[in-house]
């Protein structure tokens, strides 16, 4: 990943820390649900955006679980979120 990427990656994992103040271990699929709902409402964000935390959330939470830091993946259970297809018209 370039620094870019990472530096957003940790920048969105941190974000979460700072909204849910719960220790990584009590932390629930209703949260995250609960979390990228109001990160959507409150910075009127697209489905293209939610779905790129989500996905950034469920990596971060993946490693955590082969690691066994914690007993399971919260994000496992929600689903992808799908944004809007455009179409470009080439004239």
């Amino acid at each position: 990943c370039s620094r870019k990427s990472l530096k957003y990656y940790k920048a969105t994992i941190e974000n979460l820390f700072k909204k849910i103040d719960k220790s990584i271990k009590h932390i629930t699929t209703n949260d995250l649900r609960e979390y990228l709902d109001n990160y959507q409402k409150e910075g009127n964000a697209s489905k293209i955006t939610i779905d790129n935390i989500r996905r950034i959330l469920n990596s971060f939470f993946s490693f955590l679980n082969e690691e066994e830091y914690i007993s399971n993946n919260p994000v496992k259970k929600i689903k992808k979120v799908k944004g809007q297809k455009t179409e470009e018209y080439i004239k």
